[in-house]
Order: C-alpha cells, then sequence, then structure tokens
C-alpha cells in the first residue's frame, strides 16, 4: 500500500483574474512543520496560473519538501502551483492521508526524491512512498487521534486571535475614539486631550533603527551560545506578524550581514520598501532569539515609557498610519517609506498615567497569548512524537 493507493493528485488550473476573489494561498501562507495555514491572500492579485482546490484537500508544498509545508485546507480556492493539490479517494481517509504525508519518513522520501538547484518534487515520485496497510477502521481511528491534536491546535490559535484583535480594539477605543478612563473629564485641546500630545517621531522618545546601518555587532559568546544569528528580510514580516518559513542563518563572523541591525525584546518592526507598512511585534511571544534585520526594514525602540512598545505595535497597524503612510511613500517599480519621511510623521503621545493603564491591560492581553502558544508548543510536539508511531504501526487485523 502507498500514497497512491488512498489518494489522487487534482490539477484543475485556475487562470489569473483581476475580477476573482477566491482565498488564495502561497508557501508563505504556511509555517514549516505548522500543519495549519497563518493567513491568505487574494486571487485578484495574482498574476501567474494557480490550482483551485476544494474544501479538505490536502496542499503540500513540492518546494523544499523538508520544509514540511503541508495543510488541509479550510476552505474552497487557488493556491500556488508550488503546492500539490491531494484528494482522498475516500473521504474517511482524509485525515489518515494526511498524517502520511506529515510522516517525517515522507518528508525524508520526498526530499531524496527532489530534482533541481531548488530542491522540487513531485507526484509522480513521492506517491510511491510505502505506507503500513491498516484496515479502514484502524486508518480512521488514527486519524481521529492526531487530528485532536491539531483541532486543539486551531482552537488555540482562535483565541489568539481574539487576544490580538481585543488589544487592538483597546487601542482604537482609548486612542482613536478618544474614550479613555476619566475621558468624561478631559478636554479636547486642538484635536487631543489635555495634557496629551502629537508631536513628529523625531521628537518622541523613541529609536529608530535603520536596516542597513544597524552597528550592534554580536559578541562572540552569542553566536557560540545558539550557533547561529537568524537574518530577516522583508517577507519575514506579513500584515498579521512576522512569518519564518523562509529563514536565513548567520554563522560566520566575516559576514556582513552581522552588521546589519540586532532585535531586542520589546522592538517593533516596519517594513519600508515594496510591500510597506506590515509590521511584527518582538516580544516574548517569537521563539527565536538572536534576529538581525536586512534593508527595507527599520526597527522602532521605546526610549522610555512615555511610548511602551505595544502602544507603538498598535499604532503602526492603525489606519491612521496607514493612510500617512500612502502619502509619503514613492518610487513606482519599487516603492519606498524613507526614514526622513517617517521622522516627520506625528505620533500622539497619550498622558503617562493612561500609557501605563494601557500597557498593564495589554500586558495581561499578550501573557495570554504566550502561554497558548507554548501550550500549543507542547502539543505539537505530543502529535509529532505519537505520529509516527501510529502510522508506522502495523495493523494486527
Amino acid at each position: 500500500m502507498n500514497i497512491a493507493t488512498i489518494g489522487e493528485e487534482i490539477k484543475v488550473s485556475f487562470k489569473p483574474d483581476k475580477n476573482s476573489d477566491y482565498k488564495y494561498i502561497a508557501l508563505e501562507h504556511v509555517d514549516p512543520d505548522a500543519l495549519y495555514i497563518n493567513g491568505y491572500g487574494s486571487s485578484s492579485e495574482v498574476d501567474s496560473n494557480k490550482y483551485h482546490f476544494k474544501t479538505g484537500d490536502i496542499l503540500f508544498g513540492t518546494l523544499r519538501p523538508y520544509f514540511r509545508k503541508l495543510v488541509i485546507a479550510p476552505f474552497d480556492g487557488v493556491c500556488s502551483t508550488e503546492f500539490s493539490v491531494i484528494r482522498a479517494k475516500k473521504k474517511e481517509d482524509k485525515e489518515f492521508l494526511f498524517y502520511c504525508l506529515a510522516n517525517p519518513k515522507f518528508i525524508e522520501f520526498a526530499t531524496t526524491n527532489s530534482n533541481g538547484a531548488r530542491p522540487r518534487t513531485k507526484w509522480k515520485l513521492f506517491s510511491e512512498f510505502g505506507v503500513s496497510d491498516h484496515d479502514e477502521y484502524a486508518r480512521v481511528d488514527i486519524g481521529k487521534k492526531l487530528s485532536d491534536f491539531d483541532r486543539l491546535i486551531e482552537n488555540n490559535n482562535r483565541r489568539i486571535e481574539l487576544l490580538e484583535e481585543a488589544a487592538h480594539q483597546l487601542y482604537k477605543e482609548w486612542f482613536v475614539r478618544l474614550r479613555f478612563p476619566g475621558h468624561e473629564h478631559v478636554l479636547i485641546v486642538n484635536g487631543v486631550p489635555d495634557g496629551w500630545h502629537k508631536t513628529p517621531i523625531s521628537e518622541a522618545p523613541v529609536q529608530i533603527i535603520d536596516g542597513d546601518r544597524g552597528k550592534n555587532y554580536p559578541k562572540q559568546d552569542e553566536l557560540l551560545e545558539s550557533g547561529f544569528c537568524l537574518f530577516l528580510s522583508a517577507k519575514n514580516v506579513t500584515r498579521t506578524g512576522f512569518n519564518f518559513s523562509e529563514r536565513q542563518y548567520i554563522t560566520s563572523f566575516k559576514d556582513n550581514l552581522l552588521r546589519k541591525g540586532k532585535l531586542a525584546r520589546g522592538d517593533v518592526v516596519l517594513t519600508t520598501r515594496g510591500t510597506i507598512g506590515n509590521v511584527a511585534y518582538y516580544n516574548n511571544n517569537v521563539p527565536y532569539e538572536h534576529l538581525r534585520i536586512n534593508s527595507g526594514m527599520v526597527i522602532f525602540r521605546a526610549t522610555n515609557k512615555n511610548l511602551t512598545p505595544s502602544f507603538l505595535y498598535q499604532y503602526f497597524r492603525s489606519d491612521e498610519f496607514n493612510l500617512t503612510v500612502n502619502t509619503l511613500r514613492s518610487g513606482a517599480a519599487q516603492p519606498k517609506l524613507p526614514i526622513k519621511d517617517i521622522n516627520t510623521i506625528k505620533i500622539l503621545q497619550p498622558a503617562p498615567a493612561i500609557m501605563e493603564q494601557f500597557d498593564a491591560i495589554s500586558s495581561v492581553l499578550y501573557e495570554q497569548v504566550s502561554k497558548l502558544n507554548q501550550y500549543n508548543q507542547h502539543l505539537s510536539s505530543a502529535r509529532d512524537t505519537m505520529l509516527p508511531r501510529l502510522i508506522n504501526k502495523r495493523s494486527t487485523a
């Protein structure tokens, strides 16, 4: 019994149409080893041919298969041709087939059966991978046991989204609608509450570190302890935060990339070239240490408690900031937002007492996010420990 026994590849081409609005999944929408999507785009934004898929189809990333990018599609849509769209021949085999493809032994097989400088596999090569000959009842049982882990992870991810949205709505309520605690007793002067200020970012208590001009060289023991630094480009920062699907590691002191800006916990990162305005918050929820940024990005680092990291993160996500950015961006082929223009953008500086209250509440929300992320890591680890034991176990029938 092999993959082709229980599944088949589906190739239904989609020709680009600017008037279409299918949900679109690209490789960057699937993090390595995660087994779920981190977001999606729109078919109206794509140029080359894609594949149609249906809810429940399995999308397996055939480019660099060792990244283990695969998901069960949560909706109908279109995807990059870097995915193989696979459908179980019997609906009840869907989850078992998915975990056969998630099995590390399969990933090793698919990687070995890849070709090209950018390793790529295809259905004809990987579908011959053999799996244990479980009967149909065992296949359903195995799929259910493993999918229980992923359902818990998915529920936690929904809770994380709600917590992130709660922090954003709190920002909007207090600092956009100006309905902060005690607002009834505060006069509005020139569009801002009395005692608050709007100043150019250049005059605000925030340090801007350019990805082109970072001067924070790593200490030798920093690299020796971890073995590497992780180097980020603008594509690692999306509309929903960090995306580590493409990772570049630095291991040499001679590498000039070590001269780039180094992130510290609490930093906020903004993309300033290409896709401008994507923002990510390097808080304790991010599992990687020793991160550095490339050109096309800047780091914002709060220098005192009058502007906290959580406030800065929400500000750079706000409609106000995005509207301002759209008026300042320059360049047609390669849009950019120069630092000199960023420095002219006016940012609100609330009263210290209000900022302190906001930070206290948002810190509780992000602490819950951190705990849920840690719980997800434990669930993912437990699932991956059980997966090969169940999939590879010989049927006793």
